[in-house]
């Protein structure tokens, strides 16, 4: 493994998205997608669906921080 696999293994010790990971390696998008690539063939990460959201913001919350980015 090169040094750019090792540290998306270390980063990885928490859940991340690909996009997150890119961010934080400073590589292209594309270029992290075929590390985790070859990760995951390997049986170093395991891929999971994101989390579900099981509750909806207010309505009265969402209009506030609207109004108040309006305002901005």
């Amino acid at each position: 493994l090169g040094p750019e696999h090792l540290t998306i293994m270390r980063l990885c010790q928490r859940p991340l998205s690909v996009a997150e990971l890119a961010v934080y390696v400073k590589l292209p998008l594309g270029v992290v997608k075929v590390l985790c690539g070859d990760l995951i063939e390997r049986g170093e990460v395991i891929v999971r669906s994101p989390a579900q959201v099981t509750q909806v913001p207010d309505r009265e919350l969402l209009q506030a921080v609207l109004d108040g980015l309006c305002k901005l």
